[in-house]
């Protein structure tokens, strides 16, 4: 039997579909997980880097230097209560941190820009998804006390969004759902959770 080059490469374009496929199978079946074959950041750094990033600019800038990637440091607190770098920078108000992650390749943000007075920003976002001003931030932190946070440089922003409403007021919660880490950490300080049924 005669091969040629076009039948030779078709082969070879079978066997490697199928290697692949086999692999994302295999990924997706669970029976490698993730971590074992993608590189990921050192879990006590990530959680070292978010929590510096509230306050310590001499320690955000001593990490990002040596990691970069350090800039989108993420971590779930518990009960889905996500914080990232920029957004621990956005709830203290820490502009000087915000710059520095996000010279460093952070994502900005509707909370970064609310924080930093990005007022076109801010703007669009409410204009483009209407009731966003609602949606709270890490520790369900509103978007009102992100844009305080900024002190008088989102001084413009805070008057924005106090007119559009409803922005110091998060998601109104109800019995189907489980508590979030805000009223979980509530809770353990005054009691049960009291949940707000419309």
């Amino acid at each position: 039997m005669q091969v040629t080059r076009r039948g030779f490469v078709s082969g070879l374009s079978v066997v490697a579909g199928v290697t692949a496929g086999e692999h994302a199978l295999a990924w997706q079946e669970g029976s490698k997980p993730a971590s074992d074959w993608l590189p990921a950041q050192d879990p006590a750094v990530v959680k070292e880097m978010v929590g510096v990033s509230h306050a310590n600019l001499a320690r955000v800038r001593e990490l990002v230097e040596r990691q970069p990637a350090l800039a989108n440091a993420a971590i779930d607190w518990g009960f889905g209560d996500w914080e990232n770098a920029l957004g621990a920078a956005s709830h203290m108000g820490r502009r000087d941190i915000a710059e520095v992650l996000l010279a460093h390749g952070a994502r900005p943000s509707l909370f970064s820009a609310t924080m930093m007075g990005q007022l076109d920003v801010v703007r669009a976002f409410v204009t483009a998804t209407p009731g966003v001003q609602r949606v709270l931030g890490p520790h369900g932190i509103t978007l009102l006390a992100h844009a305080k946070a900024g002190g008088a440089g989102s001084a413009e922003v805070v008057k924005y969004l106090e007119s559009v409403g409803d922005a110091d007021r998060g998601p109104r919660p109800n019995r189907s759902n489980p508590p979030t880490a805000t009223e979980w950490w509530a809770s353990t300080r005054s009691g049960p959770v009291r949940r707000i049924t419309s």
